[in-house]
């Protein structure tokens, strides 16, 4: 799964052509062309056109106790609220919508500077840098005022990096996060699992043992 909030032309078009790639965009962006960055042109294929795309509405006032439930996707807030925008809250919430209650981050490390920018081929001018590191600063406190709200819903978030900024939420190692994952998923065996009785027996004869 990926999710945008910038325009399509941001992106490698192999992201978009992709069906295996499922995408989440915001609806604003379905009638705009997708770029191909290799002969560097606009293509004739839209957002729209390109498979497996769920569209969002977006919305760019944050309000942490409206955040998990209200009707459309927040990403932060525009400069006339103060600023502050990232895909990160939209993807986060994205996934609270899916019914994931856990969440691990990797590669989190909320620190860019003129020798150190974007884990991917991009520049960034000096005024890009100093909104990133204040984006970085306002996301943080952002997540310290959802952090209890998210634990009203049992919905936690870890960070895997143990040398990140983002400070708001608990470090938890790698290899640990790996292994929760698996003690939760990776104890079922398939082969013992039966389909016999699972219509005929009501729930609340399941309950009493009826069909065991």
């Amino acid at each position: 799964m990926w999710v945008c909030v910038d325009p399509p032309d941001h992106f490698i078009r192999s992201i978009w052509l992709d069906p295996v790639i499922q995408k989440f965009v915001p609806i604003c962006h379905a009638d705009k062309r997708i770029f191909n960055s290799d002969q560097w042109h606009f293509m004739d294929i839209r957002v729209g056109d390109c498979p497996n795309i769920v569209y969002f509405k977006r919305n760019e006032h944050f309000k942490a106790k409206q955040y998990l439930w209200e009707d459309c996707i927040n990403w932060g807030n525009h400069k006339k609220y103060g600023g502050g925008r990232s895909v990160m809250l939209a993807a986060i919430r994205i996934l609270f919508i899916l019914g994931v209650r856990q969440i691990y981050m990797l590669g989190v490390d909320f620190k860019m500077s003129s020798t150190s920018k974007y884990h991917f081929d991009q520049d960034r001018h000096k005024g890009s840098i100093s909104n990133n590191s204040s984006t970085y600063v306002k996301l943080n406190e952002r997540f310290k005022e959802l952090r209890p709200l998210f634990a009203q819903e049992n919905f936690y978030i870890y960070n895997c990096n143990p040398d990140s900024g983002l400070t708001a939420f608990d470090y938890l190692p790698y290899q640990t996060a790996v292994n929760n994952m698996l003690g939760q998923f990776g104890n079922i065996d398939v082969r013992s699992e039966r389909t016999r009785n699972l219509y005929d027996i009501k729930g609340y004869d399941k309950l009493k043992g009826i069909g065991k």
